[in-house]
Formats: structure tokens, sequence, C-alpha cells
């Protein structure tokens, strides 16, 4: 299922906060759009629900971790990724397969056979200078249901 929100940046804070509670354990959030689109604002605003404050854009780490009593969040941006020998000396897969953590990741269309079996995929798209049209797709969920609240 591929669900259409329409968020103005004032309201990203509640529909980020909509997203964080369905959240678990294992989970992989595919985040694609261009330049500018606000991946990197999306990932700040939800991680502000687990009380990280100081998220900054990986794009020359490629991976932030941030640790709490719940989750190892992995916030991934490949935006500098070029083939698959990147994503092998990154060791991607370490996290994607960890079940206990959550992978958040930008530029996901450079993951190439890295893409996992099961994910939550949002894409990004402009519709004006605050507001962006957030497509949601459910499709690669083990439980899409959990989903459906949002």
């Amino acid at each position: 299922m591929v669900y259409e929100f329409q968020v103005d940046f004032s309201q990203l804070d509640a529909f980020s906060k909509r997203l964080a509670k369905q959240l678990s354990s294992g989970d992989i959030v595919l985040l694609k759009g261009s330049m500018g689109m606000g991946k990197t604002a999306f990932v700040r605003s939800l991680m502000s629900h687990f009380s990280f404050y100081d998220v900054t854009s990986p794009t020359f780490s490629l991976v932030n971790q941030y640790h709490s009593s719940l989750f190892t969040f992995y916030h991934l941006d490949l935006y500098r990724i070029s083939n698959q020998h990147d994503l092998l000396s990154m060791n991607v897969s370490a996290y994607l397969e960890d079940v206990k953590g959550i992978s958040l990741i930008e530029w996901s269309e450079n993951l190439g056979d890295f893409r996992p079996e099961f994910y939550l995929e949002m894409t990004l798209l402009k519709q004006s200078e605050t507001v962006r049209t957030f497509m949601v797709d459910t499709t690669q969920v083990k439980d899409p249901t959990r989903f459906q609240s949002l």
C-alpha cells in the first residue's frame, strides 16, 4: 500500500512523530528524493522523538550512529556511493542486518544489490518551498498494517 501525505514544514514534527511511534527493531527506512527535498530534515525531526537533537547529515562519514536504551539508529547517506564495492567497504550489510537496530538510509537508490528484502520506502517530492509530498510505500514491510495509522 502506498500512502500520500502533504506535509508543510510546520507539520513535519507531527508527521515524524506518527512514524516514530510505529518503528520497531530491525526496521529499515529507505529515503528517496532529489537534493534539497528534506531527507535529512525529516531524519532530524524523527530522531528528536527519541531524544536525539544533534543529528547531522552523514554525507562525508557515510553513517552516523545514535544509541538509546531502545534501539541503535543507523543514519546512512549513500549520496557519494558510486558502486557496490563502496558499499562492501563500508560494511553496509552490518547495518541492514542488525535486528536490534533501525536504519534510516538517504539516497537508498544507491543500495543496488544490497537492497534489503523488507523495508519501508519514503519518497519526498517538492510541492512548494515549504510543502513536500511524502509517498510512504509499505509494500515491502513485514507487517504493513503497523503503518495504517500514519
